[in-house]
């Protein structure tokens, strides 16, 4: 998919870089990011098999982790990689890793082919196998988000 290219800037090394933006108007679609900052896939979370499989986990949520927050943050994970790397839903600034931006949605810098996230291993596993991963995950990213929170306080 075509997507416009924008320009951020991270808060951590103050690097500028081309950032690809959807716009205000693109209800269910995300952008994931490599690790490395250097790659991107773009998601339709509306009718996704890993979303859906994902809701199921929501209700036993803790921690008052957000809901969209870790669909998101799921199905990056269970995407496959692109170009060697895996996925993320942060920001990722391509020269630091940093995810934290100081501005974004800036000047427009042209456009870019962004490939579509597929998730051809995740959706090869046995159902079993699925939730089983699913779980694993979330019990990880609970830990994580009660660090990051204990952290911030």
């Amino acid at each position: 998919m075509n997507i416009r290219l924008f320009e951020a800037r991270c808060a951590a090394c103050r690097a500028s870089f081309a950032k690809p933006e959807l716009g205000d108007f693109a209800y269910g679609s995300f952008i994931f990011t490599g690790v490395s900052g250097t790659v991107h896939a773009y998601f339709e979370a509306i009718e996704n098999p890993v979303w859906k499989r994902a809701e199921g986990f929501v209700p036993t949520l803790t921690n008052g982790i957000q809901r969209g927050d870790f669909l998101l943050a799921a199905c990056a994970h269970f995407a496959d990689p692109v170009g060697g790397q895996r996925l993320t839903a942060d920001h990722v600034c391509p020269k630091c890793r940093s995810h934290e931006l100081a501005s974004w949605a800036g000047q427009r810098m042209g456009e870019a082919e962004i490939p579509e996230a597929s998730f051809r291993t995740f959706l090869s596993l046995a159902e079993a196998d699925r939730l089983r991963e699913i779980a694993e995950f979330k019990s990880g990213f609970e830990a994580q988000q009660c660090a990051a929170s204990d952290a911030s306080e």
